[in-house]
């Protein structure tokens, strides 16, 4: 009964934390263990990887060999930051023991690379005017963002033309919304461009990177959904 459940709960006491609006319980035993697994892998990941920030959610999540849900696991990592055991950086997660050996410079300037990408998510500049904008050597801005592309942050659709990976989310969804409102589910580049509001270049750029991952398929000038975009980008997405 809901009477028994309650005393149950008050007598083990869980942690719960919400992710996405939804509410997850963890005995702190489960976390305890989970956390033993999560820091076994880190650890390994940190030596092999010493270069790295930290270690890609996704990548973490399928190095486990208790594999959990994505909202799951989400809930365990969630629980695992407010008690001080992990430390989230971008699109990764780390150990609060991992000595970054990311020069703290270039970390400044991902922030403030990631601010011009948030803030221009459907439009980013490419590499040279990124850094003509940051005022920084297209050099320094490149190492960044292939160091933050290799965490899963950052996707580089074509040669030196980044985007948050969120961005990149967001653009599946609306390519799915626009195909979903027409006959046949196919939608055509301009359709998707007015959607994005992105302007007719950019649309066909991550257009033409969909093709390539096997979101969206050509037929004749149209394009149709080949796959979803959740199974698509829930990946460390590897160019």
């Amino acid at each position: 009964s809901s009477v028994e459940v309650e005393e149950v709960l008050s007598l083990t006491e869980p942690l719960i934390t919400s992710v996405d609006g939804r509410q997850f319980a963890l005995f702190p035993e489960s976390l305890e263990t989970m956390n033993q697994a999560v820091e076994r892998t880190l650890t390994d990941f940190h030596a092999k990887n010493p270069e790295l920030p930290g270690m890609p959610m996704e990548k973490l999540r399928l190095g486990l060999a208790e594999r959990l849900p994505r909202p799951a696991f989400g809930a365990v990592i969630a629980l695992l930051i407010d008690q001080g055991s992990l430390v989230p950086i971008a699109n990764a997660i780390r150990l609060p023991t991992h000595e970054l050996n990311m020069r703290a410079a270039d970390l400044k300037l991902w922030e403030r690379v990631s601010q011009v990408l948030e803030k221009r998510r459907f439009q980013p500049p490419p590499l040279h005017e990124l850094a003509e904008e940051l005022n920084q050597p297209v050099s320094e801005v490149r190492k960044v963002c292939k160091t933050m592309a290799r965490m899963g942050g950052l996707i580089e659709i074509r040669k030196d033309r980044y985007f948050l990976k969120t961005a990149l989310v967001d653009f599946g969804k609306i390519a799915q919304e626009v195909a979903q409102a027409n006959p046949g589910n196919t939608f055509t580049a301009a359709e998707f461009r007015d959607s994005a509001g992105c302007g007719r270049a950019i649309a066909i750029q991550v257009l033409e990177y969909f093709d390539r991952r096997g979101l969206t398929g050509r037929r004749g000038d149209a394009r149709i959904i080949s796959a979803s975009s959740a199974m698509l980008f829930e990946s460390d997405l590897p160019d």
